[in-house]
């Protein structure tokens, strides 16, 4: 870079002059970076486009797919039952009554002074829960608690805790509550004092228990007082698959007959209608931020109306125009609106789900006809302009993406010229600076030459007189 010399000959401020010069010959490179960074925020705003779009697309997909309109529903008759539906459920309804729910054992000691009294000195203790039998090593435990701990800890399935109490002779006594993990009558258990080969050989002492709850099946009576009665019990409070893909969970047993329905979910399918309408104003709101217009005011305080970034772009227009007939027109001579579903004056859909979920149980073949024709061109629209190989949407982005990197590596080159002429006008302006610094050197020596002659003639006159 050339040295500056910054005016300490011509007095100049060269600096600010070859600034003010390179203002100047920027102008075309921050014309392209101002055309970089509007094509810039124009992929943001047709990206964000894009991604509403496609979503739209999927929404519209699932909403066209006969399949989901094969969602069944259960609808029990009373709260003593929560049923659920799985993929292989057929529309059927059922009839039973709760006669028992499951539960598991709890049991009690007697009352013992120390742990020796419980377990007559024996080193194991065995827990029999139906017909498998797990020891605990009892040596050297004292503590009814450590006691209570040691059967916890064991894998018999079986928790344990400790009550205690003082009798009206000041002695405290313990009594060893045993609770069952999990229900059903084969969960059903014994204690012992002494090891799984004593308790098979019959040889073991059994610890006297008190019941407290009863290890039972759960237990329905499907059709009941009818000829086709029949009892099913279940180890848990869930009968799977008491019906084909009906799962049924008992939660109290009722006397009254529980019945069941299960039918076309009609909230599932009113959901199903709601998510289209949803996705689709996402993205016709979408573009109407966009493309919505701002009045701002210049420097002279005129108002100036500036246009959204997707203002004026027809692939846009198209697409709004395509979204808006494809949700509002009719269906094989039937009126969306009959479904609920209307196009406001503010270009945006409504649905009326409350009249969709009417329409639905009047007559669901009509509403699937009318909401699954919507949805196919909604998604063919949709679709076509968010495709990721060849949608209108996605080809404006890849365009405009080129155009970018083509603005960048014409920007970057100018940075290479702008240097070169930074260059070349410091080094003209120090060539400057330099010539003036000569000239003002050879005007010194001039001045003085011509002083000198002066002071000359001057003294040779004087001799002469």
């Amino acid at each position: 870079m050339a040295q500056q010399i910054s005016g300490l000959v011509s007095g100049l401020d060269t600096a600010s002059i070859i600034n003010a010069l390179m203002n100047v010959a920027k102008l075309p490179q921050m014309q392209l970076t101002d055309k970089k960074n509007d094509l810039s925020r124009l992929v943001t705003a047709l990206q964000a486009l894009n991604s509403k779009t496609s979503s739209l697309a999927d929404s519209a997909q699932k909403a066209a797919d006969p399949a989901s309109w094969s969602v069944l529903g259960a609808k029990a008759s009373s709260d003593a039952v929560t049923a659920s539906v799985r993929p292989n459920a057929t529309p059927t309804s059922v009839t039973f009554s709760v006669d028992q729910v499951a539960q598991s054992q709890i049991s009690l000691s007697g009352s013992f002074g120390t742990v020796a009294d419980l377990t007559g000195g024996a080193a194991t203790l065995s827990l029999k829960v139906g017909g498998t039998v797990t020891e605990i090593d009892v040596t050297g435990i004292t503590s009814p608690a450590d006691l209570a701990a040691a059967i916890s800890r064991s894998d018999a399935g079986v928790a344990a805790s400790i009550t205690s109490s003082t009798d009206s002779f000041g002695t405290q006594t313990y009594r060893l509550q045993l609770t069952g993990q999990n229900t059903g009558a084969d969960q059903a258990f014994s204690l012992y004092a002494g090891d799984a080969a004593a308790v098979a050989g019959g040889t073991a002492t059994e610890v006297s228990l008190v019941s407290a709850r009863t290890a039972q099946d759960a237990q329905v009576t499907l059709w009941p007082g009818s000829a086709a009665q029949q009892s099913l019990t279940s180890a848990s409070n869930t009968f799977t698959d008491l019906l084909t893909g009906l799962d049924v969970t008992v939660t109290r047993a009722s006397t009254d007959p529980v019945t069941i329905d299960v039918a076309s979910d009609t909230e599932a399918l009113t959901k199903l209608g709601s998510n289209l309408v949803s996705q689709l104003n996402q993205v016709l709101s979408e573009i109407a931020s966009q493309t919505a217009t701002k009045t701002s005011t210049d420097s002279k305080g005129n108002p100036v109306v500036t246009g959204g970034v997707l203002s004026g772009n027809s692939g846009v227009r198209m697409l709004v125009l395509d979204l808006t007939q494809a949700g509002s027109r009719d269906v094989d001579g039937v009126s969306p609106a009959s479904i609920g579903i209307t196009l406001g004056k503010d270009g945006t859909f409504t649905i009326d789900e409350a009249k969709l979920a009417t329409a639905l149980a009047e007559d669901p073949s009509r509403v699937q006809a009318v909401l699954s024709g919507i949805a196919e061109r909604v998604d063919q629209v949709a679709t076509r302009a968010s495709d990721k190989y060849d949608g209108t949407l996605t080809a404006q982005i890849t365009s405009t993406d080129r155009q970018i990197s083509d603005l960048g590596t014409r920007i970057t080159s100018w940075d290479n010229v702008l240097e070169v002429r930074r260059n070349a006008l410091e080094r003209q302006w120090a060539a400057l600076e330099t010539a003036l610094s000569q000239l003002n050197s050879q005007s010194s020596w001039l001045s003085s030459m011509s002083s000198a002659l002066s002071s000359l003639s001057s003294s040779s006159s004087s001799s002469k007189s």
